[in-house]
């Protein structure tokens, strides 16, 4: 079994927001990538957002991803940002972390619209 080194720890990730929130005053960021030592773990929301991406890039299954992002976007909201907010409303960055959280929600439904398949002509028309 591998033991790490004191100089060795793990990151998880939570994307770009947590990566933003590391580096504004205040709150120092350790250095990671090579030669760092360092090593970074990946949550369920990046391997989510790689794998939705490669689905719309690629065509197979590209609705379904674009809407399954959409509602991942949609339960961040909900379980992330809307208690933060609740609990510290006087916080610019909250808010404008939900902002840009409901902003990509928004492309990810039109992009998800834009997948949708045709809809077929009234004869009424």
């Amino acid at each position: 079994m591998h033991r790490l080194k004191e100089s060795e720890h793990f990151q998880i990730s939570h994307g770009p927001q947590q990566e933003c929130a590391a580096n504004t005053p205040g709150n120092e960021a350790e250095e990671s990538g090579p030669g760092t030592g360092s090593k970074q773990a990946h949550s369920p929301a990046d391997v989510g957002f790689v794998a939705a991406g490669v689905a719309i890039l690629t065509g197979v299954k590209a609705r379904l991803a674009a809407v399954l992002m959409t509602a991942m976007l949609g339960s961040f909201a909900l379980l992330v940002h809307a208690p933060i907010l609740l609990a510290d409303h006087s916080s610019h960055w909250n808010w404008s972390e939900g902002a840009v959280n409901l902003a990509v929600m928004g492309a990810a439904w039109v992009v998800a619209d834009s997948l949708a398949r045709p809809r077929r002509q009234s004869s009424f028309n």
